[in-house]
């Protein structure tokens, strides 16, 4: 499988499991308080696995509060956190980039970056495609450094990648990506 799934467009199977009595209970409680079927349910978590857990597995992704995560982030100075996004950003975001999708160009990247927003719970990603080109906004709840800590990591891996100049707009709890008109079109393969 090269990547995330897109559920929209695979056709289904029916595929027979055993779960315990107490599984199917939770399964159908967390269900009906979430407002959707046993089957949605289900499926939601088996595409969660299929685009996000069976990766972040083999990169050692860890779990942590959220209000944990940003404490961290306010005890580390901003001159360390931007160390941290040149060292951390390009190289891994790259490997995982690969890991995921089998290529590197400006859409991996982009698609990459959305599973891990959405998954990593790091900030609500949203793309909005005009006239003008493409925007992404991130908007999340954990404070100014980790604006300055996702953008300059951002910033680093799309500079890597060349023939592209995407405007940042750095915000206290968002970032946004302006891509002029076809710069996604043109994306090289890596």
């Amino acid at each position: 499988m090269a990547g995330p799934v897109s559920t929209r467009t695979l056709k289904s199977v029916v595929r027979s499991i055993r779960i315990t009595r107490e599984m199917d209970d939770l399964i159908r409680q967390d269900a009906k308080g979430s407002g959707v079927t046993v089957n949605a349910l289900i499926s939601s978590i088996l595409t969660k696995y299929a685009e996000w857990d069976r990766y972040a597995d083999r990169f050692g992704f860890v779990a942590i509060p959220r209000d944990g995560f940003r404490t961290l982030i306010d005890a580390v100075d901003e001159e360390r956190l931007i160390e941290i996004a040149e060292q951390f950003g390009p190289a891994k975001t790259r490997e995982m980039a690969l890991l995921w999708f089998k290529r590197v160009n400006l859409e991996t990247y982009l698609r990459y970056f959305s599973v891990q927003m959405r998954y990593g719970r790091l900030a609500d990603y949203e793309m909005q495609e005009g006239a003008d080109g493409n925007t992404i906004s991130l908007h999340h709840d954990l404070g100014p450094k980790f604006s300055l800590l996702l953008s300059r990591g951002i910033e680093q891996v799309l500079e890597s990648i060349p023939n592209i100049s995407p405007q940042l707009s750095v915000e206290e709890s968002a970032l946004t990506i302006h891509f002029p008109a076809g710069t996604l079109e043109r994306s090289p393969v890596a």
